[in-house]
């Protein structure tokens, strides 16, 4: 099994490799290998201790699992790019579909739907998702003022993204559903 490719491996990789459904039960009973989540494992030794190591990891098995072609977005987005969030939920995991089809939510994940366009989906160490600018827009969209500055903030302090680069996409985001403190939060952070 190679869990280096995403740090998770999947319940059909391990059957490919000799691994048998009792095998996993075993290994995951005897605490060498973690669920990350259904059908997903990771080895115990490469476990996080934190909960936004911990949250990655099951971003990276849902993308594993997904049956579309889609990239982290929102808050999971903002844990790959190692963007400080405060006081924002880590229970459910954000991807977009690019797709265009409609978006779903099921046990500890939304799938959001929407128009991507190609430059605004990056690969950051081989997991999709999409720019730190749109993640932005849609990180407005779901966690409010306060939420949203500290991420702003960090983002510009980064050089994730610039504030000519924000302004450019709230005027073309700027009719989105929830995103009325947008032009305030832009206003408002400033990198430092």
């Amino acid at each position: 099994l190679d869990p280096a490719r995403l740090g998770v491996f999947t319940r059909g990789e391990a059957i490919a490799d000799g691994w048998s459904d009792r095998a996993l039960r075993r290994a995951t009973g005897a605490g060498d290998l973690v669920r990350v989540r259904h059908g997903a494992y990771v080895p115990a030794h490469l476990w996080p201790a934190t909960e936004l190591e911990r949250h990655r990891l099951r971003s990276r098995a849902v993308l594993l699992a997904a049956d579309t072609e889609a990239a982290l977005s929102h808050t999971s987005a903002c844990v790959e790019y190692g963007v400080d969030l405060w006081d924002v939920p880590l229970a459910e995991v954000h991807l977009t579909r690019l797709d265009r089809r409609s978006g779903r939510r099921e046990a500890g994940v939304i799938q959001h739907h929407g128009v991507v366009h190609d430059a605004e989906v990056l690969h950051h160490a081989g997991v999709p998702l999409l720019s730190p600018t749109r993640t932005l827009m849609d990180m407005c969209s779901i966690c409010g003022f306060e939420r949203s500055v500290v991420v702003a903030d960090c983002m510009l302090h980064m050089g994730l993204t610039s504030k000519d680069d924000l302004w450019a996409a709230f005027d073309r985001h700027d009719r989105w559903p929830n995103t009325l403190a947008t032009r305030l939060v832009l206003g408002f952070a400033d990198g430092l």
